[in-house]
């Protein structure tokens, strides 16, 4: 069992990535905390220019597009860098001759790419937000609207951009994404020995595209054959939901396995 995993040369490990890996993480995260200010500082209403209210509550429509963009950027640029030293022949010989074994040095990609950098932005875009949402708070004059379920008028507010995009409970279906994001980026920089990136986001697109279409083709198939019609609708959306929930699980399982046997290739 000690050749698979062993906790304290995996802490060993850990220690030796974030010095190779550290710095730079840093820098990204100084890099995306600076972007979510300058975003939020421009984009920013005043008195004079509030945006709309819906039920009593200002609407920000800038942050759903800004945490996908961004994001996603973040996560996958962080996830192709990874691996990239192994595309290094001095280098990775260097790398391959860690005194770690294969799982270890997976579980560390995965740890660092798919749980620390997904919670480093999500804790970093929440702090902004609460931020900015005192700061608006405390500057801005809301309006009164009437309540029509007290039958009172009664201020409008700001919430913060998780309890905003959580009141459809569409959000959770979508927890696996940033995963599943990872996992693909974190085996090109492993698959790919240049350019990582953009071999990378190539592969996903023509994936994307070809997946679309697929899934265009079976829908349109089963619709004709079972067309939804009334309160069927609300009972297709859940079960398309839960698919994709499901889906993006098992390919991101998928992808790390090939990542690990692609890394025990490399090390053969």
């Amino acid at each position: 069992m000690n050749n698979i995993f062993n906790i304290g040369r995996f802490g060993l490990l850990l220690k030796r990535q974030w010095v190779e890996f550290g710095k730079i993480y840093l820098i990204s995260l100084f890099v995306v905390a600076g972007l979510l200010v300058a975003f939020y500082a421009f984009n920013i209403p005043s008195n004079e220019n509030l945006p709309m209210f819906d039920n009593g509550r200002l609407r920000l429509q800038f942050r759903l597009p800004l945490f996908i963009i961004l994001g996603f950027l973040f996560i996958s640029i962080v996830s192709s860098g990874y691996y990239a030293v192994l595309g290094q022949k001095a280098r990775s010989i260097i790398e391959l001759m860690t005194p770690a074994s294969t799982f270890e040095k997976f579980l560390a990609g995965v740890l660092f790419t798919g749980v620390l950098t997904i919670f480093c932005f999500i804790l970093i875009f929440s702090v902004t937000d609460i931020m900015f949402m005192n700061y608006m708070e405390k500057t801005l004059t809301f309006p009164h609207f009437n309540d029509p379920v007290m039958g009172t008028f009664k201020s409008a507010s700001i919430v913060s951009f998780y309890t905003e995009i959580s009141k459809d409970n569409v959000f959770p279906y979508f927890y696996a994404v940033p995963f599943l994001v990872t996992s693909v980026f974190l085996l090109g920089s492993i698959y790919f020995n240049t350019f990582h990136y953009i071999k990378t986001a190539i592969s996903v697109m023509v994936f994307i595209s070809v997946l679309s279409y697929f899934t265009y083709k079976v829908g349109s198939w089963i619709h004709e054959l079972y067309p939804v019609t009334g309160g069927g609708y609300h009972a297709s959306k859940n079960n398309a939901l839960t698919y994709i929930l499901i889906g993006s699980i098992l390919i991101t399982l998928i992808f790390w396995i090939t990542t690990y046997f692609r890394l025990k290739e490399k090390e053969a």
